[in-house]
């Protein structure tokens, strides 16, 4: 072992020899440190490459600036290693302590700068012994910092190494609409004022940006909380007592990505075997997230019945969208549409965020797990409409009239200097009318050929993603399972060629051909979720643990709320890596 230890020693040490940016002892000046926040693992990340922090900031993490500064070179060099089961980086100046963690599994990244020696100012190093994944350890030249850590449980591990000085100015990068709380650098400050220094952005109304630019670049909505309420750059003043730092920040306009769902029932998120309980939706972070739902009238009495409830808003799709993707401008958020069983509810933009009250459906998943995945925002637009048909779709214009003002809408806010354009997807979850109707294959794929490409064309959607249809069975087969729901019958087979001859459609997901059985769910649920569900839910939810049983995600025609919710986490994952 000691002959193993020795031989990684070399190893680092010709990788700080081979790979470190200065390799003179003689280089003078100092290199700043940055640091970003991955406000999804709770990791913080410290770097010396401008690069690198940049690069970071575009893919959804939080810059936060200069933490410190170093020596260009020294004979400390810190190393930094990568965990890639848990996804956490460490950095450390000791070589027995890297060459553990080697033999524990990590990667040596190489040098990740050099210390000062032991007369420059320590950086504290703590550790959360509570940790499963990434940010176990946490680096601070603030000792207010580590005392708060301290007391909430973490571990002091006394000085991690030594800093050249303190960066001059504190500032950070942030996008458009998102929240940022100050005491993750100013522990035990709290926001006195701010002060525009430049703005960018322009006020939307009723879907068009206006001459106005927004009243502030950001917003204080707490005492430690700030609101990037427009782009551009600001001033926030931080006070603890007498004493006063500031905080340079600078709001950029966010990638927004808008996501389409249409299709029938299961799409729009009817539960009616067991009640819809949005409350056991995936709960997203406001800021990241917007929705905006839409429908006719959802009880199930009948199809021509129902299908009626389509002109309700397809003749007024100002009605059901959001003037602007601002609370302050947007009038009319959603107006008042028909609730799940039948009654008047209010559907708003922050529906599937901490300030809304949640929505049955795909949705939620959807755009959690696609901003996870791209550090995108996400506007998801529910149009689905329960028993519709391939033919509704293909011979009326359903849905589009209020797809198109939601277009108008985004274009607006880009316009604006709100947002940036990512993509446009659609997720499509339809096909058991159709079965139960007797419609052929063939039918199928010329009705769903046209219907798509006017819809992609006049929305320029990039790509649409299926979520497999199941072949509309109410009761399971006589021996307790469902297999005949997954039998490839016309609208399944239409689907599955339409994906094999096109590559602007694809297989989205096909989980829930899993769920045809007790064992079978509980074999996937148990796979999916070692420890329970590890997507975020609301307080009041009414799940126990993770389903064992087909009732517990379709009792049924229609899928429970876990259902949906895994539906719409795996679509995500599909259009992102199909």
């Amino acid at each position: 072992m000691k002959l193993k230890k020795s031989i990684k020693a070399i190893i680092i040490f010709l990788f700080i020899i081979l790979f470190s940016p200065t390799l003179t002892a003689k280089a003078e000046g100092d290199t700043n440190i940055y640091r970003l926040y991955n406000p999804n693992s709770g990791e913080h990340f410290f770097t010396s490459s401008p690069v690198e922090y940049d690069s970071l900031g575009k893919t959804g993490w939080i810059k936060e600036g200069i933490a410190w500064k170093t020596p260009v070179f020294s004979d400390y060099p810190v190393h930094r290693l990568y965990n890639p089961n848990t996804g956490d980086h460490h950095y450390t100046i000791s070589v027995a302590e890297g060459n553990a963690l080697i033999d524990a599994g990590w990667f040596y990244e190489g040098t990740a700068w050099y210390s000062a020696d032991d007369k420059g100012i320590p950086v504290y190093r703590v550790y959360n012994p509570n940790a499963t994944g990434a940010g176990a350890h946490h680096y601070t030249l603030s000792e207010g910092e580590k005392t708060i850590l301290e007391s909430v449980g973490w571990s002091d591990e006394k000085t991690g190494f030594f800093c050249a000085g303190e960066p001059e100015d504190v500032s950070i990068s942030i996008q458009y609409d998102d929240r940022y709380d100050i005491s993750q650098l100013f522990p035990g400050y709290y926001i006195a004022k701010t002060e525009n220094i430049r703005v960018d952005s322009f006020n939307v109304f009723c879907g068009r940006p206006t001459d106005n630019p927004d009243s502030d670049v950001c917003r204080k909505i707490s005492d430690t909380a700030l609101y990037a309420s427009g782009t551009g750059e600001c001033i926030v003043y931080v006070q603890n007592g007498k004493e006063t730092k500031t905080l340079n920040v600078t709001v950029k306009p966010a990638p927004l990505t808008l996501m389409f769902i249409a299709g029938q029932s299961n799409a729009e998120g009817c539960t009616p075997e067991n009640e819809a309980h949005p409350e056991n939706s995936v709960l997203n972070e406001r800021g990241k997230v917007y929705s905006t739902y839409f429908t006719g009238i959802r009880n199930m009495t009948g199809f021509f019945e129902h299908i009626s409830g389509y002109s309700n808003w397809a003749n007024n799709p100002d009605q059901y969208v959001p003037g602007s993707l601002s609370r302050d401008n947007s009038l009319s958020i959603n107006g008042n549409t028909i609730g799940q069983r039948g009654e008047s509810s209010s559907n708003t933009i922050d529906d599937l965020t901490d300030a809304g009250k949640g929505k049955p459906g795909p949705d939620s998943g959807l755009a959690y797990e696609y901003n996870r995945l791209t550090g995108e925002k996400v506007w998801v637009v529910n149009g689905a409409l329960g028993s519709s048909s391939i033919r509704d779709w293909d011979e009326e214009n359903m849905a589009l009239g209020v797809f198109l003002d939601v277009v108008r809408v985004y274009n607006a806010e880009i316009e604006a200097g709100h947002y940036t354009p990512a993509h446009r997807y659609m997720i499509w979850l339809q096909g058991e009318r159709d079965t139960l109707d007797g419609m052929n294959a063939f039918e199928y794929i010329e009705r769903f050929t046209r219907f798509s490409d006017r819809y992609m064309e006049a929305l320029n959607i990039e790509k649409i993603g299926i979520i497999s249809v199941r072949n509309g069975n109410d009761t399971p087969d006589e021996d307790g399972t469902w297999t005949s729901d997954i039998e490839n019958r016309d609208a399944r087979t239409a689907q599955i060629r339409l994906c094999l001859e096109r590559s602007d459609i694809v297989m989205a997901s096909r989980v829930n051909e899993n769920w045809i059985s007790d064992e079978m769910v509980s074999e996937y649920f148990s796979a999916a979720y070692p420890n329970g569900f590890s997507y975020p839910l609301r307080s009041n939810n009414t799940i126990w643990g993770i389903p064992n049983t087909v009732a517990e995600v379709h009792p049924g025609l229609h899928y429970t709320q876990v259902g949906h919710n895994e539906n719409g986490i795996t679509a995500a994952r599909g259009l992102v890596s199909p």
